[in-house]
């Protein structure tokens, strides 16, 4: 029997055909393609921006390794023929590059976010838990009147000689903060989304402060990724959610734009924001119990 592979070449807005005899009988030959990989899988752009993506083809020894590139939202992502794309405006779009012969494929995800965006930081009098979004530290000039401002491991006071007291210079992205304050103070806050790809929230088992580094609310269950049975989340203003069963349970339902968290992590390991969640709202399951429910003492 002879084997005949069909290649199908695509550019210029073009495509045409070719046909390899590969061999015939006991001597006919094809190695044909087993994986493909990216070394993208998610990605975040800003409308302008351009990056590449490298394609991995295995084994080196198959034939007919040609990819062709595809973009599922052309509006948003656009992509060359070898893997270049071009964020046009905000969005999501899945990249995928597709081996013709075997139809095997690798896709990465993108999400197009505003190359600018504005974040109102909004505090009470009293206590306050505080993260904001932006990549760039936010100056405190606008927390002067504060009593106290905190971060996990240090901390300002307001000195009735010497004013803000403190290691705490600027309100940083990727960290959480309490502040009180004797009245109600707001500020906002402008340029690019804090990169959470290149900035992880990592976490020590127990007890974290952690920030909420993005500008839409989402879910819990949405939003979190890598929870882990046993993981805990309180929040200032809206209680608290254990993970179990797979599952958020509690009287915290969303992370909202601004807030900071107290995490209680069961392990070490990065916090992962999943920015492709939808925003869709969501009721947490309640728990009732008594005898179950988190204790919690604010301040």
């Amino acid at each position: 029997d002879n084997i005949i592979c069909v290649n199908i070449h695509q550019g210029g807005g073009d495509a045409y055909l070719d046909f390899a005899l590969m061999g015939s009988g006991d001597e006919a030959y094809y190695t044909p393609v087993e994986s493909v990989t990216l070394d993208w899988q998610r990605m975040t752009l800003v409308p302008g921006d351009m990056r590449n993506i490298n394609a991995s083809v295995r084994p080196e020894s198959a034939d007919y390794k040609e990819l062709v590139w595809s973009s599922d939202n052309s509006d948003v992502v656009k992509v060359s023929a070898d893997g270049e794309v071009t964020a046009l405006r905000e969005g999501v779009a899945t990249v995928t590059a597709r081996n013709i012969m075997t139809g095997i494929e690798a896709q990465c995800r993108i999400l197009v976010i505003p190359a600018s965006i504005s974040q109102e930081l909004s505090l009470s009098a009293g206590w306050n838990w505080i993260s904001h979004c932006i990549s760039t530290p936010v100056s405190l000039g606008w927390l002067a009147s504060a009593e106290i401002i905190m971060s996990q491991t240090e901390e300002n006071y307001n000195d009735p000689q010497l004013g803000m007291v403190g290691s705490i210079n600027s309100l940083m992205p990727g960290k959480a903060y309490k502040v009180k304050t004797p009245a109600a103070l707001a500020n906002t806050v402008s340029g690019r989304l804090h990169d959470l790809a290149a900035a992880p929230i990592e976490l020590e088992k127990g007890w974290n402060w952690v920030s909420y580094p993005y500008y839409k609310s989402m879910t819990l269950q949405n939003a979190i990724v890598g929870a882990e049975e046993g993981d805990y989340i309180v929040s200032h203003l809206d209680g608290f959610a254990e993970y179990a069963d797979g599952q958020w349970l509690g009287t915290m339902s969303s992370l909202t734009s601004g807030n900071g968290y107290l995490y209680k992590s069961s392990s070490k390991k990065a916090l992962e924001i999943d920015l492709f969640a939808t925003t869709a709202p969501s009721q947490a399951i309640m728990n009732d119990d008594p005898a179950t429910q988190l204790r919690c003492t604010y301040i």
